[in-house]
């Protein structure tokens, strides 16, 4: 690997390279050339490391048909020469490796901060030594005053959206990441959860050989995400991915949550009862909620499952949306719910491929998305990073899974709490999940008589046309019908009753509506 550029000057040269071969590569046309692009734009991600091999983390979990192309970011990268590690280990232990170790593997996992080597110690006990880049603080930090010109095109916008308080949370949660010292104590926290938790797995810190730059753990290891996915069995595959959403859920319960779910940060485990274990690594990188958070999240979940009157703004406002965005779209907050929370109140088992959340979010809140956008508050941003890396990681798994179903035990135990979470301004029943339809209906006649009558879930308008036979929608089209448009009105009223659409031919009546 070649030396990590650290100063300001030289970082800020690369960085540049870097936004010019992102920009060639949105410009470019030709799949050939594209791919190339990719390929060098992920290359040059690994190898200034920090934040830009952290944001690449993020694209190879993103929804573009394109994200495979940084996935070596997740799993592999370019290590540190093993004479640079020696010195490392030298200065932190104030004695040679080998007099702590009888064994290192000069091979090494890298990652955006550090890098894993696998060693011995003289009781035979295998460890994972991570050791921290040379530097790599001083880049971040020059990342970090770089980071100012993204705000630059929102001109006096960005007066409005927070963004020093975003740039505050990453921040924050950099330095607790580039102090090993603290990761080991999230790890050990992690570690007596896993003692209680049996489809958990999370290595033992050797806390006598840890410093603030070196991390000695057990070595534990598990297949990846991409080999289960692609070999496991359906039934291993839905244990797996049942273990991870235990382990998300489990912020519920205890208030704390692994925030960077990369692939490269997790594996699996087959146990010896047939179940499977999740095993996790990298604690630096852990979202703590206020109780009164928790317990917000919780009852929004539960009135949007309930679907009565109750308005949930108030909700939003406890959570630290910002009041004076927030109100501008306080009445599509109902219908925005019901797609936040989708997984989390059906009570069938849910594939995530069905949720397309950024498209329904869209059509929902329309051009006022940024409202919501700027409303909501950066101390959020790790919760939301770690749901990103579930959603990436269960597609991945291409498995249903009863979300509610493991939820219902965790709203049970803090039913009584979530009841009577005092709320700073009273509800309006006005512009509450009243106003949201319940179920999309329909109805087909034929000579007067009644040949199909279909009750389904509301959620069921967003697969409108998978959800009409190959004969129907060849009759809608005919007339003129676009089932596109129609899906869109109704996402922007906030999925409200309505009549969705009316079809008659010489054979047919057919009426489609939300009520």
């Amino acid at each position: 690997m070649r030396k990590l550029t650290t100063g300001t000057g030289r970082r800020g040269l690369n960085l540049l390279r870097l936004a010019g071969r992102s920009i060639r590569l949105a410009r470019s046309d030709e799949a050939a050339v594209a791919a190339e692009a990719r390929r060098y734009l992920a290359q040059s991600m690994g190898e200034l490391k920090g934040l830009p091999q952290k944001i690449g983390q993020i694209l190879a979990m993103s929804e573009a048909p394109q994200a495979a192309a940084f996935d070596e970011l997740t799993e592999a990268g370019a290590a540190l020469d093993f004479s640079v590690v020696e010195r490392v280990l030298a200065q932190e232990w104030r004695r040679p490796w080998r007099e702590v170790l009888s064994e290192l593997n000069p091979q090494a996992r890298a990652a955006s901060l550090g890098q894993v080597h696998q060693g011995r110690l003289p009781d035979g006990q295998v460890v994972a030594v991570k050791v921290q880049y040379p530097g790599i603080a001083r880049a971040i930090e020059t990342d970090l005053r770089l980071l100012g010109w993204l705000a630059a095109p929102m001109g006096a916008f960005r007066r409005q959206f927070n963004l020093a308080g975003y740039r505050e949370e990453l921040l924050r949660d950099l330095e607790e990441e580039l102090d090993y010292t603290v990761e080991a104590a999230n790890q050990h926290q992690y570690h007596f959860l896993s003692q209680v938790q049996p489809n958990l797995v999370v290595p033992r810190v050797y806390g006598e050989l840890s410093t603030p730059r070196v991390l000695v753990t057990a070595w534990e290891d598990g297949a990846g995400l991409r080999h289960v996915a692609e070999t496991w069995s359906e039934g291993e595959r839905k244990a797996a991915g049942r273990a991870l959403l235990e382990h998300a859920f489990g912020f519920f319960r205890h208030g704390f949550v692994h925030a960077d779910l990369h692939p490269g940060n997790f594996r699996f485990r087959k146990t010896t009862d047939g179940g499977v274990a999740l095993v996790l690594y990298d604690f630096g990188c852990i979202f703590r909620g206020e109780p009164e958070h928790r317990l917000a999240l919780l009852r929004l979940i539960g009135m949007t499952e309930a679907n009565a009157d109750d308005d949930p703004y108030p909700l939003f406002l406890k959570l630290g949306f910002d009041p004076a965005y927030l109100e501008p779209i306080a009445d599509r907050l109902p219908g925005l719910c019901r797609v936040l929370f989708e997984p989390f109140i059906l009570a069938s088992p849910y594939h995530v491929s069905r949720w397309h959340l950024g498209e329904r979010v869209a059509g929902v809140l329309g051009e006022d998305r940024w409202n919501f956008r700027i409303a909501g508050p950066p101390s959020l941003i790790l919760l939301m990073r770690m749901f990103h890396g579930l959603i990436h990681a269960l597609a991945t798994l291409d498995v249903e899974l009863p979300w509610r179903f493991l939820l219902e035990p965790i709203r049970q135990q803090f039913s009584q709490a979530v009841d009577a979470l005092a709320l700073a301004e009273p509800p309006q029943p006005a512009r509450g999940f009243g106003n949201v339809a319940k179920h999309l209906r329909i109805h087909v006649k034929r000579e007067g008589q009644t040949r199909v009558q279909l009750t389904s879930p509301m959620q069921m308008i967003d697969q409108l046309d998978a959800t009409l036979d190959v004969e129907l929608r060849g009759q809608i089209a005919a007339q003129g019908i676009d089932l596109h448009e129609i899906v869109a009105r109704v996402r922007a009223s906030g999925y409200r009753p309505q009549e969705v659409f009316r079809l008659t031919t010489a054979e047919k009546d057919i009426r489609v509506w939300l009520e």
